[in-house]
């Protein structure tokens, strides 16, 4: 079953983990700010879902990329197009994903 169908079957669900998401995000900056124990842990913890939903989104739109792409060119386009564009999500994927590490190893550190 492709993600594309099971997404838009629960549309409203997505819909409401994202708002729990960002709700559980405001939270987290807020008790950040305030200096509280806790939010070190809750900040960690949205980083890591963080990461692991923009690495599945990453490898889902590189999936479609290599079969749109193939299915146009036919073998008859270039491959650097193919590699071009399978390059811009790979660094799309990387920018997303850096600096929530980045700021787990920050907030691991900070915790000793």
């Amino acid at each position: 079953m492709k993600l594309g169908a099971v997404l838009g079957r629960h549309v409203v669900a997505v819909g409401v983990a994202h708002l729990g998401f960002a709700l559980a995000s405001l939270l987290a900056g807020v008790g950040l700010l305030r200096l509280l124990r806790w939010s070190r842990l809750l900040t960690v913890l949205l980083c890591w879902l963080s990461v692991a939903y923009a690495l599945a989104v990453g490898a889902h739109l590189l999936g479609l990329w290599w079969l749109v792409v193939g299915e146009v060119m036919q073998q008859e386009g270039p491959l650097l197009a193919q590699l071009g564009g399978s390059v811009l999500l790979v660094l799309l994927t990387l920018a997303l994903v850096v600096p929530l590490v980045l700021m787990v190893r920050y907030l691991r550190r900070a915790d000793g």
